[in-house]
């Protein structure tokens, strides 16, 4: 009963991205394929930026740069105080993942089985992985100078951050679509990495070797 509306916008179109906040300001995109930046504090809308196609991931900001991918293959930067395009970097499939972004690095998974890591001053890539066997549609964990993500092809990926080099790849030993990690962001804590999936299980992954350690 103390919890009370403060502001609402409709937008008319669905909204499956989760807005990120960043200096007073919330980023979210739409079905459409709008990225809309809006003052948390009233909802007054700031500006937008109209991509190729609908935005399904959540976008990150880090550093004056909001990064998102669209399903028109494209992973954008924008200059979040205008919303004026700073660069794009082009895919071979739509980008439905999430953005996660590191001291400086994006990092994001896309349809087409390549993970990027971009730098999003320049737009330029840093390393791609090119051996995802499912598509992403995650929010990549940065911990323990790795970079975690899960796919729709059973895998749990851990990645070197700074070359992209594969560190571990984790199925847990079970075979089956419905085992991906791919619907989840993984989290960590006390040298561990946990993880959801669509059988109802969590599972706890050692972080340095990838080995299960419960389910």
């Amino acid at each position: 009963s103390a919890v009370k509306k403060v502001w609402m916008n409709q937008t008319g179109v669905g909204i499956y991205s989760s807005p990120v906040l960043y200096k007073n300001n919330l980023y979210v995109g739409d079905d459409m394929g709008y990225l809309t930046a809006y003052k948390a504090k009233n909802g007054k809308k700031l500006w937008n930026f109209k991509a190729g196609h609908r935005i399904l991931g959540t976008p990150d900001v880090k550093d004056n740069v909001v990064v998102f991918g669209s399903a028109d293959e494209k992973i954008y930067g924008l200059n979040a105080s205008n919303g004026q395009l700073l660069w794009t970097v082009q895919a071979n499939a739509p980008i439905l993942g999430a953005v996660t972004i590191d001291n400086g690095i994006a990092y994001v998974g896309a349809s087409d089985g390549i993970f990027r890591a971009i730098d999003i001053h320049t737009g330029k890539l840093a390393w791609t992985y090119e051996q995802v066997k499912g598509y992403v549609e995650t929010k990549p964990l940065v911990a323990n100078n790795l970079v975690i993500f899960g796919a729709w092809d059973n895998t749990l990926y851990a990645l070197n951050k700074v070359h992209g080099q594969e560190e571990w790849l984790g199925t847990g030993g079970i075979k089956g679509m419905h085992f991906s990690p791919a619907a989840v962001w993984p989290v960590a804590a006390n040298g561990k990495v946990f993880i959801t999936d669509p059988k109802r299980a969590m599972t706890a992954i050692d972080i340095h070797t990838g080995e299960t350690i419960w389910r």
